[in-house]
């Protein structure tokens, strides 16, 4: 199986509650980048995702998606 590296635009409700979970507990799916513009919060619970202050930034890596839920 091939693994998707997910980009997530944004860590406020959406993201926490619903987005960021669902990647994480789905087999094929890899939240390899959050963007947060001020805080840090996503890297307390995915530590492994690379964290970026801009979607711009992010889209500069290698994800393969990008879920846009600004």
């Amino acid at each position: 199986m091939q693994i998707v590296k997910v980009g997530l635009c944004a860590f406020g409700m959406s993201g926490k509650v619903f987005h960021a979970p669902f990647i994480k507990e789905h087999p094929g799916f890899f939240l390899s980048a959050v963007v947060e513009r001020n805080k840090e919060e996503s890297q307390i619970k995915y530590p492994e995702s690379e964290l970026y202050r801009s979607v711009e930034a992010m889209l500069q890596s290698d994800v393969d998606v990008v879920v846009v839920n600004t």
